[in-house]
């Protein structure tokens, strides 16, 4: 069987130039339309096949290329490689396959967080692993959209901050809203989530999800392991990560289970990433609701931050994603 090497340059730029990227595009969409239909009626047989049918394409892995390649100031991994040529781009395409792939460590930066006045430490992939977690979050990205939590907002199309906002204030604004928010922030995420839990529980290919979380980093050059957690700089990252706090608004109402007449506003969930908002009707339902996401975050490796994490009445106001919230009692005269 022919390999790589076996075919000359301009064959793989004629390959690549060829390439009908409308129809490849329209191939992804049908086919992550069905993958998400397959998801919602828990056909996890079928869910795995069109899963390997969006990893397996050459149409599919040549868009999963492009997008990496496309995208402007994208630093090299710790190969140093980058995929210039046309020729280039269409091996790589070629090369994403889950059975021989290994990842290589990231490499590690620290970017200085002028606003919230801290560091983040970004991990920068090598250019065949960014489009490797690219091609595998196109078959995971519409399981997360079947089976998210309905109020979560972040790293998802055709949802944003402001759509927060606008749940917030429908949440506490009428005269028989609920008086008590929990303002809850989970501490360090992407960070800290249990590797055991996501091999567990996150629907892909175990083999190369394994790779993702294991593969390391360097810095300073040298070399380190990585037990657990997930890297900034992991393009299917956020995709995870809204999948291992989607359940939460479940959990939650769970607590209501035994009653004829659940009070949805009493443990109205909204989220955006790691920054959660609950209401209660009283601050001993809040501190409930909090025992049920601290046992729901522990299972995942995960914690509250004690800093960040408080119970507070909605006329003394609250801050959320740079807004500040506060209901006032207006008389006239």
């Amino acid at each position: 069987m022919p390999t790589l090497s076996d075919f000359g340059e301009k064959y793989y730029a004629l390959q690549w130039r060829q390439m009908d990227w409308d129809n490849a595009e329209k191939m992804l969409r049908n086919l992550q339309k069905r993958l998400a239909t397959a998801e919602y009626e828990h056909n996890s047989a079928m869910v795995t096949n069109i899963q390997k049918m969006i990893t397996d394409s050459t149409e599919i892995r040549a868009l999963a290329v492009k997008k990496v390649t496309d995208q402007s100031g994208k630093r090299p991994g710790i190969d140093g490689v980058r995929w210039l040529s046309d020729a280039d781009k269409m091996k790589g395409a070629m090369s994403l396959n889950a059975g021989d792939y290994q990842a290589q460590p990231f490499r590690r930066v620290i970017i200085q967080d002028k606003k919230k006045m801290k560091s983040r430490h970004i991990g920068i992939p090598t250019i065949k692993d960014r489009a490797m977690q690219t091609l595998y979050a196109y078959a995971l990205d519409p399981i997360a959209e079947a089976c998210g939590d309905k109020k979560s907002f972040a790293f998802r199309n055709g949802r944003s901050a402001l759509d927060v906002h606008y749940y917030i204030c429908e949440a506490i604004k009428y005269p028989a809203s609920p008086e008590w928010i929990l303002v809850a922030d989970v501490k360090s995420c992407y960070e800290s989530i249990s590797h055991a839990w996501l091999m567990k529980h996150i629907p892909m290919h175990k083999t190369v999800l394994l790779e993702f979380l294991k593969a390391g980093f360097v810095f300073g050059k040298e070399l380190f392991a990585t037990e657990h957690g997930i890297s900034l700089g992991m393009s299917i990252s956020p995709i995870i990560a809204n999948m291992t706090l989607d359940g939460l608004q479940r959990a939650i109402f769970d607590l209501q289970s035994n009653s004829r007449n659940i009070d949805y506003a009493d443990g109205n969930f909204i989220r955006y990433a790691d920054d959660i908002i609950v209401t209660a009707r009283t601050k001993e339902s809040a501190a409930k609701i909090k025992g049920v996401i601290e046992k729901f975050l522990s299972a995942r490796g995960l914690k509250l931050s004690e800093k960040k994490t408080k119970i507070v009445n909605v006329s003394n106001g609250f801050d959320f994603l740079s807004r500040n919230y506060c209901k006032k009692m207006v008389f006239y005269v």
